[in-house]
């Protein structure tokens, strides 16, 4: 909703405010996992619901799978354990009451039976017809299809691309129906036989894939510094989310609805020195495992402007390099979201819900009334500056509270205010800068 104008006088003293150190008011730490006795090293994380409503998560290490029961979140505790090929990368996906599981060490797609779950689960077989080593792979459950990404290994049929594996006459024995081999995907999202493929460097392609023997692109989205990693369809469909793994890689936001005029619509960064590298999209926010920078909760009620409105750093002493939180999964009925970190396993989370609030407004020159261009707009506790426009318009949020505001640009004497942001609502601070 647009918000109300706020009237603000430029302040002389500084305003104490809101500094979490670790994590936000919204996002509480509900427990840990980590198994000290295998060899440590972390990868991705998905989830699971049992029959009997027990929740799972099902955590990547660099010896297999741990599958943790965080039905008491308090309390996670080990279920089974699935051994695999020694990786540091192992990414984890499910289907009716089966887990599958991919591997940059080879050997194929492994299957997993969680039927029995709590009191084991068990691997009933290893696709290895036409995949080896994989990097990653997405399930459709509406369509029964597993999507591999990245089998550049022999014996892949799909240089790299994606390997259309059917899952639905027999999820234990599945059959190829069909590759993707144009260029390779890194990872992939399906909704309606539509994949979006994340491709590193030729950014992301949008893909046909309703007849599995004869994928067609429908769009190509090639962008300046792309190093796409992974991305996410935002629940209405109009909006394609992508991370640049890369360092100050961050959330982009395209508006996807004219695939002839795919167009940035907005961004978002946690630091701008951060890498991002995993983002999931449910309802109006967006949740991101950024690396150094923890668990993020990105506000998407305006997509042109996605904002913080929650977060937990898993290492408060580090901002930069690839390491830290690697994988996210905000799907379980209870809520409850599940970060896996590379050096310290499994981490639970709830999230009160709360939407951030926003800051829009105009920087013109006091004396001449023009728009100003290039200015810097820094929030108290939000590592992440904005920086107004050519017509000098500019945008910036963080969670509800009062903060300080500091406006610089060269030639211009700095201006500083106190704002006070409402959850959901956007407020406009005008800001006239006096020139030296």
């Amino acid at each position: 909703m647009w918000g109300r104008a706020l009237t603000v006088i430029p302040l002389l003293l500084c305003l104490a405010g809101p500094l979490y150190a670790q994590g936000s008011q919204s996002v509480q730490l509900l427990g840990r996992f980590e198994n000290l006795d295998r060899d440590r090293g972390y990868a991705g994380v998905s989830g699971y619901v049992g029959a009997d409503g027990r929740e799972y998560a099902l955590l990547g290490t660099r010896a297999g799978v741990s599958i943790v029961d965080v039905t008491d979140p308090a309390n996670p505790v080990e279920s089974a354990f699935i051994p695999g090929r020694a990786s540091i990368w192992r990414e984890i996906q499910t289907f009716s009451s089966y887990a599958y599981i991919t591997t940059e060490g080879g050997g194929g797609v492994q299957i997993v039976d969680l039927s029995q779950l709590p009191k084991t689960a068990y691997l009933v077989n290893t696709y290895n017809v036409t995949v080896g080593n994989a990097h990653t792979l997405f399930i459709d459950p509406a369509d029964g299809y597993a999507y591999i990404n990245g089998a550049s290994g022999g014996p892949s049929s799909s240089r790299g691309g994606m390997n259309f594996l059917n899952l639905n006459a027999d999820p234990v024995f599945p059959t190829e129906d069909g590759v993707y081999s144009l260029r390779y995907a890194h990872d992939s999202y399906v909704r309606n036989n539509i994949a979006y493929t994340s491709e590193l460097g030729n950014g992301f392609s949008i893909v046909d894939v309703t007849d599995k023997g004869n994928p067609q692109v429908l769009a190509q989205k090639r962008y300046p510094g792309a190093f796409t990693h992974n991305g996410w369809l935002t629940d209405d469909g109009s909006y394609f989310l992508t991370t640049d793994e890369e360092t100050g890689g961050h959330l982009r936001v395209w508006n996807i609805l004219d695939l002839d005029n795919i167009y940035l619509a907005g961004e978002y960064t946690a630091h701008p020195s951060a890498t991002i590298h995993n983002v999931y999209a449910k309802g109006e926010f967006t949740y991101a495992a950024y690396y150094a920078e923890g668990l993020r909760v990105i506000d998407m009620a305006d997509p042109t402007l996605p904002v913080e409105a929650g977060s937990y750093d898993t290492h408060p002493e580090w901002v930069t390099g690839q390491r830290g939180s690697w994988g996210c999964y905000p799907f379980l009925p209870s809520g409850v979201i599940l970060i896996s970190d590379m050096e310290t396993g499994l981490w639970v989370f709830s999230f009160d819900g709360s939407k951030a609030g926003r800051v829009r407004g105009v920087v013109r020159d006091e004396a001449t009334q023009e728009p100003i261009a290039g200015a810097v707009i820094r929030m108290e506790g939000n590592p992440a500056p904005a920086t107004s426009n050519s017509a000098g318009e500019y945008g910036i949020g963080y969670p509800a509270n009062t903060y300080r505001m500091t406006v610089a640009r060269a030639g211009y004497n700095p201006y500083e205010v106190e704002v006070t942001l409402v959850s959901a609502e956007t407020i406009y601070v005008d800001v006239g800068l006096t020139p030296l």
